[in-house]
């Protein structure tokens, strides 16, 4: 019993530690100052029209990217929100997708879109699927938890190093 708790306690501290990451990147767009506002207060409620087209194409990087950054919240939900159903893990990717949306468009940093709540919305999806297919694997729930908190812990020191590595890079090119 000690075991699964303190395997909890990791996969909760790593779900924080993503939250606060995803939150830095999705809201306040990593504090990088931002000259371009035109899209700060538009509200796109019609899925994959605008905001996925750039000069006159669709951005398949920008939904790529809304997607990946939500398979770790997904991985991370399923063994913290057991006794919950599919639907209501589903409702949780999509209303924190909405909550970031809706903040970033109140501090006018960017825009309300459709395409990226949904795209967020699938991206736990299949954070919920890769968890499934782990737990087929290695059937028992405490070995598959740590398997999953060892890739979570991994892929946040790996995000956290890119985006540091990002940030840094782009203060650089300011000062140049």
């Amino acid at each position: 019993m000690r075991n699964k708790e303190l395997n909890s306690r990791v996969t909760t501290a790593l779900l924080i530690i993503y939250l606060l990451i995803t939150f830095w990147i999705i809201v306040l767009k990593m504090n990088v100052p931002m000259t371009y506002k035109a899209d700060a207060k538009i509200i796109n409620l019609i899925p994959y029209q605008a905001s996925t087209i750039l000069n006159g194409s669709v951005s398949y990087a920008e939904i790529l990217l809304n997607v990946l950054i939500f398979i770790p919240f997904g991985l991370y939900a399923n063994p913290l929100f057991r006794s919950s159903s599919i639907f209501q893990k589903v409702g949780l990717f999509f209303f924190l997708s909405l909550l970031f949306e809706l903040t970033q468009y109140f501090l006018g940093i960017g825009a309300l879109d459709s395409t990226d709540i949904l795209n967020n919305t699938f991206g736990g999806i299949i954070g919920l699927w890769i968890y499934r297919g782990i737990e087929k694997i290695i059937p028992d729930q405490l070995k598959a938890q740590k398997l999953v908190n060892l890739i979570g812990g991994a892929g946040t020191a790996i995000l956290l190093a890119f985006v540091l590595y990002l940030k840094i890079n782009h203060l650089w090119i300011f000062r140049m």
